[in-house]
């Protein structure tokens, strides 16, 4: 309702305004804590099994007969789109923020999630968000998200496939010694004029499967 805390102070019966923000954040945490590990991300109980969603749940359950075939991934592997979004936030006080936060190609203050779903649209993990800095692209977050000992690196296995676009070509690298396939469109060579037709073709191929996940960035940024 867009109230002020005063007036829902006066609304609830609270003496104080700051009681009302210290029972809106106290909230926020428990829902961080207790619920968002049942819906999302790769957290972990004690024993090593995932809170949300294993392997074997997110395969069998989110994984999408003609999406494998036009991809050609085998049954028993995990396919992850990932992409990097952004949400408008408003000017941060604090100057250093405000530099870090900027967005030079937006010309507005923004934080970017990194959105990794499965090809039924289920939004998988989501961590995040990151500063909107120039060192913060979108391929140096996905080969941070991959280092040895994170949640993300855990979860994948040798055969599964990443697809991503192009401003992802600085992680190909990354997810080539970890064995993982990697479709992306087709980057032409230096003085090359057009794609040849199967680079078109496997290009179209990458953008029709990617097609998931820019409808998930869209649900996100309505919301």
């Amino acid at each position: 309702m867009n109230l002020s805390q005063e007036v829902l102070a006066i609304l609830m019966g609270i003496e104080c305004a700051s009681v009302v923000s210290d029972c809106i954040n106290n909230v926020s945490i428990i829902l961080e804590q207790d619920f968002v590990p049942l819906h999302l991300g790769l957290q972990q109980n004690e024993d090593g099994t995932y809170i949300h969603l294993n392997r074997t749940e997110a395969i069998d359950k989110h994984s999408r007969q003609n999406f494998n075939l036009l991809s050609g991934l085998e049954a028993e592997s995990l396919a992850i789109i990932a992409d990097g979004t952004y949400l408008f936030i408003d000017k941060p006080e604090d100057f250093d923020l405000q530099k870090e936060t900027w967005s030079m190609q937006k010309k507005r203050n923004l934080v970017k999630p990194m959105i990794l779903c499965l090809s039924s649209d289920y939004v998988l993990h989501c961590p995040g968000p990151f500063l909107a800095n120039r060192k913060n692209n979108d391929a140096s977050i996905l080969n941070a998200l991959l280092r040895p000992g994170t949640p993300l690196h855990e979860y994948l296995r040798p055969g599964d496939l990443a697809i991503v676009d192009r401003g992802f070509r600085d992680s190909r690298k990354v997810l080539h010694d970890l064995r993982l396939q990697t479709a992306m469109p087709t980057l032409a060579k230096p003085g090359q004029t057009k794609l040849s037709t199967k680079e078109s073709n496997d290009s179209l191929i990458v953008t029709m499967t990617r097609f998931v996940i820019e409808c998930v960035n869209g649900r996100l940024k309505k919301k």
